[in-house]
């Protein structure tokens, strides 16, 4: 008799465990940025891009008005650490080098952003001109 009620409480936690664990779980969903560099055929200056491309499919492109030459000097000069007198960095390549980190502003703000949302970064991929992110949420 006591193999019958074991077996049978046995069975029941089974069960409850079971039924638990059964609850229809939400399976994860997936989003990706894609920073985009490209160049223009007519131009010099690289045409950057953040997409985001939701769980659901629809996407979003937010173009980055990064011209280097726009960027004011006085600007460019707040941002350098330690210049020295020998420097002989030339101001078109601060400026380049300046929008340059204006998109990975752009971008680290976004990263940031989702990761408060919940996001979890999964997979970075790096081709010719772009960089993907793959990210998730549970």
């Amino acid at each position: 008799m006591s193999k019958i009620l074991f077996a049978s409480a046995l069975t029941l936690v089974t069960l409850g465990l079971w039924s638990f664990n059964s609850k229809d779980a939400k399976p994860a969903q997936y989003l990706m940025i894609i920073r985009d560099m490209e160049r223009t055929g007519y131009s010099d200056q690289p045409r950057p891009a953040l997409t985001v491309i939701e769980p659901d499919g629809t996407f979003k492109t937010e173009e980055l008005p990064v011209i280097s030459y726009n960027f004011p000097r006085e600007s460019i000069k707040a941002t350098i650490v330690k210049s020295s007198a020998t420097d002989s960095t030339s101001t078109r390549l601060r400026r380049f080098r300046y929008a340059r980190n204006y998109l990975y502003q752009a971008e680290i703000r976004k990263l940031n952003e989702l990761s408060a949302a919940g996001w979890v970064l999964i997979n970075t991929t790096q081709e010719t001109g772009a960089t993907r992110y793959l990210l998730r949420k549970d």
